[in-house]
């Protein structure tokens, strides 16, 4: 089976933390939802630029930085904290960029349990719009 990821067009071979070998997903996602803008399911008629999927694909649009001010949001999740910052890079340019850490290690461990599920996972996108038709994307996605 096999499922194809996208984040603004490029494929993302994995989009989830402690994948298992053979399968499609893990239980917690690397994908932070303050940075999606927009979703597109396909289970069928995939579209032509996606012609290798087998059984479905995905595709994540993440929005644009603002370019106004520079904004913050800090998230304490059920099993991990996150920031996100974004905000003008110059005058024809933006970046957002999202960080979040677990901390069940520190539970589990107090608790005495033999696993510490530890990961941190980090996106960027920062866009610079040379002019009305010409527009220069850089995207960063990172998980451990």
């Amino acid at each position: 089976m096999r499922i194809g990821f996208y984040i603004d067009g490029i494929e993302i071979p994995n989009i989830n933390h402690f994948a298992t070998q053979g399968a499609s997903g893990g239980p917690v996602g690397m994908i932070n939802v303050d940075l999606v803008e927009q979703v597109e399911f396909y289970s069928g008629a995939f579209p032509a630029t996606r012609g290798n999927a087998l059984s479905s694909v995905m595709e994540f649009g993440f929005k644009t930085a603002r370019t106004d001010e520079w904004t913050s949001n800090a998230v304490v999740g059920t099993s991990d904290l996150g920031l996100t910052f974004e905000g003008p890079t110059g005058p024809n340019s933006s970046l957002i960029l999202s960080g979040r850490r677990s901390y069940l290690q520190f539970l589990f461990e107090l608790l005495g349990l033999p696993f510490l599920p530890v990961y941190n996972d980090f996106q960027f996108k920062w866009v610079h719009q040379a002019s009305p038709n010409e527009r220069l994307t850089v995207l960063g996605h990172w998980g451990i």
